[in-house]
Formats: C-alpha cells, sequence, structure tokens
C-alpha cells in the first residue's frame, strides 16, 4: 500500500491549539515544553 491509497480525510488539519498544547516526550518519559516565539505576522 503507498502513501496516495491511505484515506486521511476523515482526520481534521493540526491547528494553532494542537500546538498551543504540545509537548516534546523525551525518551526518560520528562516533557519538554518549549517556549512559544513570536511570528512575523505576531501582533500580541
Amino acid at each position: 500500500m503507498s502513501d496516495e491509497d491511505i484515506d486521511t480525510s476523515d482526520i481534521p488539519p493540526l491547528d494553532e491549539t494542537f500546538f498551543a498544547h504540545a509537548q516534546i516526550r523525551l525518551s526518560d518519559h520528562k516533557a519538554f515544553n518549549p517556549k512559544p516565539t513570536k511570528s512575523a505576522g505576531d501582533t500580541k
């Protein structure tokens, strides 16, 4: 089966909310929460 044969239409796209809560898990099971960086379009 190739990647083109896999139906992903029922998977919602990842949005800002997902990435705001995402964590990187390291091999020793500690979570790494990087500080968000401002992108060029941010006005906050």
